[in-house]
């Protein structure tokens, strides 16, 4: 029921972040994380489903200890958009984590 949405020319990224967050909860982390990246890379001036997705994204990934790609994907959001509170904080959290290199 989805693959037509998903495979059309034009697909909107408020529906691959449906998608992936539907693969998200099914346990589908490599299509959920395919889904997120691609919501991301859409350039279609809808900013929030960008910044939506690399949240979605780095919470993902943090998830799956992956958080140095996490890190990369939260400071692309903020180069984006330096405003982006809920981003900031996020990587805040990440480098200061345990174990991180950068904690202090």
């Amino acid at each position: 029921a989805l693959q037509p949405l998903l495979s059309a020319a034009d697909v909107d990224p408020a529906v691959l972040l449906w998608a992936g967050s539907i693969a998200d909860k099914a346990g589908d982390w490599e299509r959920a994380e395919a889904y997120f990246r691609e919501a991301a890379a859409l350039d279609q001036g809808r900013g929030r489903q960008r910044q939506l997705a690399r949240l979605h994204l780095a919470s993902l990934l943090t998830r799956h200890r992956r958080s140095e790609e996490a890190k990369a994907v939260l400071r692309e959001q903020l180069a984006a958009d330096p405003g982006d509170e809920p981003a900031r904080a996020m990587l805040e959290v990440l480098e200061r984590a345990p174990g991180d290199p950068g904690a202090r």
